[in-house]
């Protein structure tokens, strides 16, 4: 589309959307956990620093990277699922002949994509029951909910990429059986002007 600047100006936007999705699609997760990773870790080094060079220490700062570790466990999980990297056990799956394997393969990804709807459902009530309670952080006085929601955006992003694989399983299910189990998540997605 076009937009107009109100002059004679006019700003050309092509494939705008594609590509902030594309970025997304391929970044998201990577770019946060390495924020939170850097914030935890420059956390925890000024608290010991404190705590051992100037005998003081912040109350916040363990709790604060608690938190963060957190948020970078249930965002790696979501990661590990967009790369195919969580570990398996494939001494029985390979026992059985290609086609058997790749069902398999569907069928584990259909169970966990079920896991991580419950896990969502249950957290968004566990997320509720929080905030009504209106529970805090003992030193920083941060909402609980800010906390368990980790556990919901972790769920819901790996119940994507749960879909986002199982989908391009589909469409490549007469690839090679190398090549149908390493596929990623966002391989088929945005491949037209979304680099």
């Amino acid at each position: 589309f076009t937009l107009t600047t109100g002059g004679n100006h006019e700003i050309i936007i092509q494939h705008m959307p594609k590509r902030i999705l594309g970025w997304l699609d391929k970044n998201l997760e990577p770019v946060l956990l390495v924020v939170s990773s850097i914030a935890m870790t420059a956390i925890v080094f000024i608290q010991v620093v404190m705590r051992y060079v100037f005998k003081s220490a912040f109350p916040w700062a363990e709790e604060i990277a608690r938190y963060l570790f957190i948020w970078i466990i249930y965002l790696g999980i979501s990661y590990s699922c967009r790369t195919r990297r969580h570990v398996r056990v494939t001494f029985v799956i390979n026992r059985f002949n290609e086609t058997a394997r790749r069902v398999i393969i569907l069928f584990g990804d259909l169970l966990f994509f079920i896991y991580c709807l419950f896990i969502v459902i249950y957290g968004v009530r566990l997320n509720i029951n929080t905030h009504k309670l209106q529970q805090y952080a003992m030193s920083i006085r941060l909402p609980l909910v800010f906390v368990y929601s980790s556990v919901v955006v972790g769920a819901f992003l790996s119940a994507v990429r749960l879909v986002q694989n199982m989908v391009n399983k589909v469409r490549n299910w007469h690839a090679p059986m190398e090549t149908f189990e390493r596929l990623e998540a966002g391989d088929y997605l945005f491949k037209d002007g979304g680099d």
